[in-house]
């Protein structure tokens, strides 16, 4: 029986112990590292995508809005050309009537417009 207990008996040293703990904990830290990096550019993305959004629904949203100031501007163009031609054309009530009027006194302001529109 004594013969067989010293066959099966493993002698790890404190030299073994010791690396396969500082090996496992350098493992662990590089996994830890790794996921971390990881997770960090996938949030790091999502906010640029998230930012990128934002900064496209804004330029549609200029986009409109120049639509919009270029579709009033080419109005009151057209409204002082009539008016210049002599048109009979009724002007219609709506929501760039103000912007009309503006336009119309900054024109008259100038001279550019003849004596009949300045009284306007």
């Amino acid at each position: 029986m004594k013969k067989n207990r010293k066959r099966y008996t493993r002698n790890l040293g404190v030299r073994t112990i010791f690396l396969v703990l500082v090996f496992g904990i350098i493992g662990t830290a590089l996994g830890c590292g790794f996921v971390h990096l990881r997770t960090s550019r996938v949030t790091n993305g999502d906010q640029k995508r998230m930012l990128e959004r934002e900064i496209v629904s804004l330029q549609k949203e200029i986009d409109t809005l120049e639509l919009h100031v270029a579709q009033a501007t080419d109005r009151e163009a057209l409204l002082m050309r009539l008016h210049m031609e002599g048109s009979e054309l009724v002007q219609i009530e709506n929501q760039f009537q103000t912007l009309s009027g503006v336009a119309f006194e900054r024109v008259a302001m100038r001279g550019d417009a003849p004596e009949s529109f300045r009284g306007h």
